[in-house]
């Protein structure tokens, strides 16, 4: 077991030097022929018995000698090898390499570098080949030792594919990753690290982790490493500040480790925009459902002592001639409590303890006769327009409800377009499936009707959206409103088991979107997938969308396509981009309404650089209220907003 073989020996660079030399003594000291024939022995023999392959060059690469190791590595007898090129047996793949090789022979006397060698078989292996220039009867030869490293190469590539796989499945991570030493200085970060904080790798090597931390965030993270280096782990939400300036909410996970004696900190940090604001939506929900259970119960009550009110103002009324004085003062009480019923509907509606007659309807029908009652209500000065969807599903729904629904959304738009506007009624069927609503929180799986109410007035602030369906929550100057009429909506949608969506921004109007459930009483339940786009045509797009968190999305939703994705947030960066670079771009996705310069003017001033470029235009404002408004013009490519990826790759297709 412990026993050598003398074939075992690897003798290094510097002792086959030595040899080469002694060799070369003993040729300078042999006078004879005999004598030069014992040296030609022993060093044929010290080569032989060598692990190594060695090989006699002549300085054009010529075999002149080579020992048994070579005649194995190339399958070749000593007479096949004489006099044929060494290049012979070096891979096609170093050609290149074998010429750097002689010309370092030539300058320096010695050359190294690693290549394949090929087998009479044709099988190839990777080597290390060492040459120095020897003299020998005063004519300089090459001796080139090539060793097999064929298993270190094997497992070194075995080694890089299992590195590229790790490091895919790092990068495939839904949050961040890194490694910093006690200075805080990095080691290792993934992908998603680069794309939180817009910096490049080659930045991030002359950064620091809490370089990405401000003001109380800062001391936040400071506390959290100290606590893991004492520790050994610490958890902490703080906010993360990117290149940009862009502060995002992260909760931050730190384990301690000990590589050779120096400590380090490799954690995780996963992004807490979606989590938070699900948890808003949930507080939100849990408040709705809180005051509606609230105002359901003093509604009934209320209900009871105006029952009492008004029964007793009758009898009085009737007892009394109507010439009375009193007669006039009763009858007001009779209409304040009348009023006062009127509001305690309003208030069951939203409490969902309505008393209600469902039966299977078509919106479309009930519409058209809200539709004249509608434009009286409003006033002459707002143009009011129908767009009725085609083939509508039947709803089971009280056909009063509808009226509360469409005319409490209709006096809101009024209100919200002092001087005059339009607006929008639109109806439309509309199927939602599970990948969908993950995507779009607040959505439900589904078949749906949808309603859409569209007006081009004050709109609401982002402060202000959360409240808006809140009982007695007003905008409006004192007198002007009860604070119900959307509480009503909200209230007739839950009672339905239904859900709403509303965009809007401060000046540039609201569209409120009412999902109905599909009837299917009698009909065939079947689950309807939305169909995976034909994605046969790709391109590079343009996206700009000044909403950070849409604009990720549907970046993603376009890569996921195959499309090739310039995102900006900036339309005036996104014309800059469009000025400076020569990549061709094939699309212009680009939302209407944004703070610099609007969607149609970006569009138009992209087109006077590049003429060929296509354009979609997509809004949370329906196609119809935002042609209203001049800002687009009709047939133009235009994607509502909340939109799926599928239908947004369907459209791209048609376009591209």
């Amino acid at each position: 077991m412990g026993e050598k073989r003398l074939g075992d020996y690897k003798p290094s660079y510097e002792e086959l030097e030595k040899r080469i030399k002694e060799l070369e003594r003993v040729n300078v000291s042999v006078q004879d022929q005999s004598q030069n024939d014992i040296a030609g022995h022993f060093y044929q023999t010290i080569l032989n018995m060598s692990f190594d392959a060695f090989v006699f060059l002549e300085s054009d690469g010529t075999v002149i000698d080579a020992n048994k190791a070579y005649e194995s590595m190339t399958g070749y007898s000593r007479q096949e090898l004489t006099g044929k090129h060494v290049g012979k047996f070096i891979h096609t793949d170093h050609a290149e390499d074998l010429v750097e090789f002689y010309a370092q022979i030539e300058k320096k006397g010695s050359a190294n570098f690693e290549s394949k060698n090929v087998h009479k078989n044709g099988v190839s292996i990777w080597v290390d080949v060492h040459a120095i220039t020897v003299t020998m009867h005063d004519k300089k030869i090459i001796l080139v030792n090539i060793r097999d490293i064929n298993a270190r190469k094997l497992a070194e590539s075995e080694l890089a594919k299992q590195q590229a796989f790790m490091k895919d499945i790092i990068n495939s991570m839904p949050g961040i990753l890194y490694i910093f030493d006690r200075d805080h200085n990095f080691l290792y970060w993934n992908r998603n690290f680069e794309l939180a904080t817009g910096c490049s790798a080659e930045e991030l090597k002359s950064k620091k982790f809490t370089d990405f931390f401000l003001d109380k965030s800062l001391k936040i993270v400071h506390t959290g490493i100290e606590e893991v280096f004492s520790k050994d782990h610490a958890e902490r939400e703080a906010l993360l500040t990117s290149k940009k300036g862009n502060r995002t909410p992260y909760l931050f996970t730190g384990t301690k480790v000990t590589v050779q004696n120096r400590e380090y900190i490799i954690g995780v940090g996963i992004d807490l925009v979606e989590r938070k604001k699900l948890e808003a939506q949930l507080r939100q929900s849990h408040k709705m459902e809180a005051v509606g259970q609230l105002a359901g119960g003093v509604a009934h009550d209320f209900n009871n002592m105006l029952n009492v009110i008004l029964g007793y103002t009758e009898v009085i009324m009737l007892d009394l001639p109507s010439e009375d004085p009193l007669y006039a003062k009763i009858e007001q009480i009779g209409k304040a409590a009348t009023r006062s019923a009127d509001l305690t509907k309003q208030l069951l509606g939203f409490s969902r303890n309505q008393v209600i007659e469902p039966k299977p309807i078509c919106i479309n029908e009930l519409l058209v006769d809200i539709g004249q009652m509608i434009s009286r209500l409003i006033g002459e000065d707002i143009d009011t327009d129908f767009h009725f969807g085609h083939n509508l599903w039947t709803v089971n729904l009280d056909p009063s409800q509808i009226d509360q629904l469409v005319m409490n959304l209709a006096i809101n738009a009024r209100d919200a377009m002092p001087d005059g506007g339009k607006l929008v009624v639109e109806t439309n069927n509309e199927t939602f499936d599970d990948t969908y609503c993950s995507e779009h929180p607040g959505f439900i799986r589904g078949e749906f009707v949808r309603i859409s109410v569209s007006d081009d007035g004050t709109g609401m602030s982002k402060e202000t959206l959360p409240h808006i369906f809140e009982p007695y929550y007003t905008t409006k100057e004192l007198g002007k409103g009860t604070g119900l009429g959307l509480a009503t909506v909200y209230g007739i949608i839950q009672q339905n088991n239904g859900f709403i969506n509303v965009y809007s921004e401060p000046g540039e109007g609201t569209t409120f979107k009412l999902y109905i459930p599909r009837w299917a009483e009698n009909t065939e339940k079947t689950e309807k997938l939305l169909e995976k786009s034909d994605i046969s045509k790709i391109g590079t797009i343009l996206l700009v969308e000044d909403d950070p968190l849409l604009l990720r999305l549907t970046g993603e939703f376009l890569e996921i396509g195959g499309h090739k994705v310039i995102p900006f947030s900036s339309s005036n960066d996104a014309l800059q981009y469009c000025k400076r670079e020569n990549t061709e771009i094939h699309l212009l996705l680009t939302d209407v309404i944004m703070p610099e310069i609007n969607g149609k003017i970006l569009s138009q001033r992209i087109k006077n650089i590049r003429p060929d470029i296509k354009t979609i235009f997509m809004s949370g404002y329906t196609a119809n209220i935002v042609v209203h408004r001049g800002v687009l013009e009709e047939k133009m490519n235009f994607i509502n907003k909340p939109f799926s990826m599928d239908k947004l790759l369907r459209m791209i297709q048609e376009v591209i």
